[in-house]
């Protein structure tokens, strides 16, 4: 018949893409669910949780209360976060656990959509070829899989990043310089993203990249004012917060990552390696260098911003392997453009993503069975009779069992009052941390967790030493959890990272030699 037009169902595309968010979406589950605060914990066991929604609280967007005098990260976040936090109002009141839960959502939902954007930088750059590659490293990224699950605001950074160079290599440089203020207005670094519109501008050579420059950067500005708009109607509050981050990226945190060498590589082998597991990090490195080599001036700008980015992390005293997210989106479109050009490329590229789809799943696995703290405090109802002393080598935080639903607070006077209000045990803290004075009044156990103990022990600190010298002395090792799920052949280091063991920390319960000798 003529006359009429045919209609068409989905393309090949569209069923490839569908199913490559429905991987990522599958990926990005499971740790929504992991120890939502309830009966046994007040508060998540991921420290950065309780300040985003507790700042996020704070908002009545609709009601012109912009401010929530917390501006350690910029304020797009909360601000987002304020509308799916208002459905966790009940009658019986706020409940916690529930806005913890719909707020991991919506991490996981900008992950899912950060993978969704790579596919379409993918298949711009590369076709179909280079969006499948594209999306599925974003899809199946471990790091990025791990904290799409939590409320945080490294995944949606990233998902700005995304959007900024989406936007640069479909040659619209004004919108790529006001997603990469949405970046900045999310997390101050992911600002860093304006090199690649800037970049582009640079590479027309047509007279105007001047004016093309100032269009970004004016754009870009306002992006950062829509999404922090306390940077200018409270600059007091801004500025407090935002030059304490500037001063705790120059000196540090605490322990942590004291005596780490040069930053970039410390980021090289301590973030990425871990973070994507050698198999996309090779990929990823073979598609820097391929595109550095590359006539193609559309990746140039996406690899600049891999470049000035990991600079800035690199100039940091604080490392952690959550602030790479952002890179995430630039090696996928770039390992998308590079696959794509031979079909030799394509299988290498294939059996890299398996792999990774391999370690996320197996990273995966630490929320799908009780977290190591509530299995210890499981463990110490049931063995260690009440009334019993326990004692702890630091105040206790986020990584303490829960013997009070109180340990999960921000400020450590009032976990440590927490401790002096636990009914069923004497809770003994050590001060300072790792007072071998401590055992001089004779706990009846011991609980160390890897976060109190691995930086100590890796430093050879010297109370560390004092203390652990008499806590093997005197008392035998009764109960271990946690630890690594099991990824080394994927990650190669000894240890995940420090915010890559959020749900599995190692936490060993050490009882004291007599008592384990007499029985309870």
């Amino acid at each position: 018949m003529t006359g009429f037009a045919v209609r068409r169902g989905p393309d090949r595309a569209f069923w490839t893409l569908t199913a490559i968010l429905l991987l990522a979406a599958l990926l990005r589950l499971p740790g929504t669910l992991w120890e939502l605060p309830g009966p046994e914990h007040q508060y998540s066991y991921h420290p950065d949780e309780l300040p985003v929604l507790g700042a996020a609280s704070k908002l009545d967007p609709l009601r012109g209360q912009l401010n929530p005098r917390f501006y350690n990260y910029g304020t797009l976040q909360l601000y987002l976060l304020w509308f799916p936090m208002q459905l966790a109002e009940t009658p019986k009141g706020f409940s916690y656990g529930f806005a913890v839960l719909v707020c991991r959502l919506v991490t996981a939902a900008m992950g899912v959509a950060t993978v969704a954007l790579c596919w379409a930088a993918g298949r711009r750059l590369a076709g179909p070829a280079g969006a499948a590659v594209a999306g599925l490293f974003a899809a199946v990224a471990p790091l990025h899989v791990q904290h799409s699950q939590f409320v945080t605001v490294d995944v949606p950074s990233g998902m700005w990043v995304a959007a900024a160079l989406l936007a640069t290599v479909s040659g619209r440089p004004a919108l790529a310089g006001f997603l990469a203020g949405l970046a900045a207005a999310t997390k101050y670094t992911a600002g860093a993203v304006i090199a690649a519109p800037l970049t582009a501008a640079i590479l027309e050579r047509d007279g105007a990249a001047g004016k093309r420059g100032a269009l970004i950067c004016g754009a870009a500005a306002a992006g950062f004012l829509l999404g922090c708009p306390g940077a200018a109607l409270y600059p007091q509050d801004f500025l407090r917060d935002f030059l304490f981050e500037v001063h705790h990226a120059r000196t540090g945190h605490g322990l942590v990552f004291l005596e780490t060498g040069p930053g970039w590589l410390y980021h090289i082998l301590h973030s990425l390696l871990p973070g994507l597991g050698w198999p996309l990090l090779s990929l990823a490195a073979a598609s820097l260098f391929l595109t550095i080599r590359s006539r193609d001036r559309r990746l140039w700008p996406v690899a600049a911003f891999a470049g000035v980015f990991f600079l800035i992390l690199s100039m940091g005293q604080v490392r952690f392997a959550r602030y790479t997210v952002p890179l995430v989106p630039a090696f996928a479109m770039l390992a998308g453009a590079a696959a794509a050009g031979t079909p030799v490329r394509m299988k290498l590229a294939g059996a890299a993503l398996a792999l990774g789809g391999t370690h996320a799943a197996l990273l995966n696995t630490a929320f799908l069975q009780p977290d190591p703290r509530t299995q210890a405090a499981s463990w110490i109802r049931t063995n260690v009779p009440a009334g019993s002393s326990v004692g702890l080598v630091s105040p206790p935080w986020f990584y303490t069992p829960p013997l009070s639903r109180e340990f999960g607070r921000l400020r450590e006077d009032m976990r440590i009052r927490a401790a002096q209000e636990v009914v069923d045990y004497r809770i003994l803290v050590a001060r300072p941390d790792w007072n071998p004075a401590l055992l001089d009044e004779r706990p009846d156990v011991v609980i160390v967790s890897s976060y109190e103990s691995f930086d100590r022990e890796r430093l050879g600190e010297r109370d560390y030493r004092k203390f652990v010298d008499r806590l093997t002395k005197e008392y035998r090792t009764a109960a271990e959890f946690g630890g690594d799920p099991p990824v080394r052949a994927f990650s190669l280091v000894a240890h995940l990272p420090h915010d890559m063991q959020y749900p599995s920390p190692r936490i060993i319960v050490y009882e004291r030699a007599d008592r384990a000798r007499s029985g309870p």
